[in-house]
């Protein structure tokens, strides 16, 4: 048998708390470092690359294993919205808002109409 311990607003005020002082933390010392970090070292380059990586995994596991109401959306219009997205991004300058309006267009195209 679970035994569940209630949940009051001062234990949430103090997750919030916690999480806030943790996440404004890391933005304090990122601050405090950034006149000091070498963009251009190694260690910063293999940072770089594991985001990009990170973000990878992420999208690819949205597309190829949705869950929720995309589960329901065709696998092509997931898989030619993503890469309408990045293709665009790279040919428009870097420019997010732009190529995530035709990703988002091209995805309500396919599942709209075909």
């Amino acid at each position: 048998m679970k035994v569940y311990r209630e949940v009051t607003s001062s234990i949430i005020i103090i997750a919030l708390m916690l999480s806030a002082l943790a996440t404004y933390l890391c933005r304090a010392t990122g601050i405090m470092l950034a006149n000091s970090i070498d963009v251009e070292s190694k260690f910063f380059i293999w940072i770089k690359y594991v985001s990009f990586g990170v973000i990878s995994a992420v999208i690819s596991k949205i597309v190829f294993f949705p869950v929720g109401i995309l589960e329901d959306s065709q696998v092509d219009a997931r898989i030619i919205s993503t890469v309408i997205l990045v293709v665009s991004y790279y040919s428009i300058k870097n420019n997010i808002l732009l190529s995530l309006g035709m990703s988002i267009l091209t995805f309500y195209f396919f599942h709209a109409y075909l």
